[in-house]
């Protein structure tokens, strides 16, 4: 490999490394906040708050690398034009293909690591996730309810307070309830939380009464009470459906049913899009000193965000049968080459490129 060669390479992983750290510390940051208020809110067990918030960074983790390759390589060459480095390795006769060659390499190194991921990690992380989040909510238990707050239950649709908790059991306890007849309000001095079978949860409110009112408002009917059990979610109650994105790789080749065909090619999108996107960043990164490097920025990310847009839509449209099958989600990434080939003809005449892509001719650019 040339000094040119490890040069380029050298500031584009640096850049695309810086990327990836700032992505990956805005995700999770965003991640572990979003279920701290959860946490805080009683819809989720905290013992499963960490290891919760990994198994969905993993998951995301092959965005996160094809953003960042491609915003990375965007960066490096918007400098090198700033700086008038471009200028100086074209006037020492360094052609544009030398100067994308390794680029591309780094592009197909990163697209083989993305499509591991996307095939072999990913389900297992989607699978985790599920796993982690049903048991999560299978645990709205006293240690979720947290004073002072106001708790849905779920399944049930009754709203739980507590104003503070002591020797395992909480404190003045009030519930909520929307029935036919109208407004039901339970008041306990106390609640506690047994399990009489192995698949039964009850929350057991003591020493309270219960006020019924009706419709109009007029009607209210007082009944008290020593004990009152209230059926926590069990396993049956909250049953989280197997998704398709968690379904082995293996599982969903050769498949005819379009859900399953539309999810293999989505998961091909990942290692694709990171090469193309690394293409695409080649011509649209050009830019004038004056300009500076940071010009197409904005361009680039409203682009990347209507391509992954359009995927959805396009597997989402492969699904209901909108679109031929054999055309699956794969026009999106053809509009992506277009588009390409777009910002190419505006550096250079379309004729000097088709004498360039003729077969057999040398890509000297």
């Amino acid at each position: 490999m040339s000094i040119i060669n490890r040069y380029l390479l050298r500031e584009a992983l640096s850049t695309v490394i810086a990327v990836l750290l700032v992505l990956l510390l805005i995700l999770l940051g965003g991640l572990f906040a979003k279920m701290l208020g959860q946490v805080a809110a009683g819809k989720i067990d905290v013992t499963v708050l960490l290891p919760l918030v990994f198994v969905v960074g993993i998951k995301s983790f092959p965005t996160l690398i094809t953003v960042a390759l491609y915003l990375g390589v965007l960066v490096t060459l918007g400098r090198f034009y700033k700086d008038s480095e471009m200028t100086a390795l074209r006037a020492g006769g360094v052609g544009y293909e030398r100067i994308a060659r390794p680029l591309l390499l780094l592009a197909v190194l990163v697209a083989i690591f993305v499509a591991w991921l996307s095939f072999h990690i990913q389900p297992r992380a989607q699978q985790m996730q599920d796993d982690l989040r049903s048991e999560a909510a299978q645990h709205v238990d006293i240690a979720g309810i947290t004073p002072g707050k106001f708790i849905t239950i779920p399944s049930s649709g009754s709203v739980i307070f507590a104003e503070s908790i002591a020797d395992d059991a909480l404190q003045n306890v009030y519930m909520f309830s929307s029935t036919e007849e109208g407004m039901r309000v339970i008041a306990a001095d106390s609640a506690l939380q047994v399990t009489p079978e192995e698949s039964l949860n009850i929350l057991e409110l003591q020493q309270g009464a219960l006020f019924e009112m009706g419709p109009d408002q007029k009607k209210l009917s007082l009944v008290e009470f020593s004990k009152q059990g209230l059926q926590l979610p069990n396993d049956q109650e909250i049953n989280y459906r197997t998704r398709l994105s968690s379904t082995p790789t293996t599982a969903l080749l050769g498949s005819k049913k379009l859900e399953e065909r539309a999810e293999i090619q989505w998961r091909l999108a990942y290692p694709l899009s990171a090469f193309l996107l690394v293409v695409l960043a080649l011509p649209l990164s050009y830019t004038t000193p004056r300009k500076g490097q940071f010009t197409k920025l904005a361009l680039a990310i409203v682009i990347y965000i209507v391509y992954q847009n359009l995927l959805g839509v396009a597997q989402n449209w492969m699904v209901k049968g909108t679109t031929p099958a054999w055309l699956g989600i794969w026009w999106v990434h053809i509009l992506l080459i277009l588009l390409t080939f777009w910002f190419l003809t505006r550096q250079y005449p379309l004729r000097y490129l088709l004498t360039r892509f003729k077969p057999g001719s040398k890509l000297e650019l």
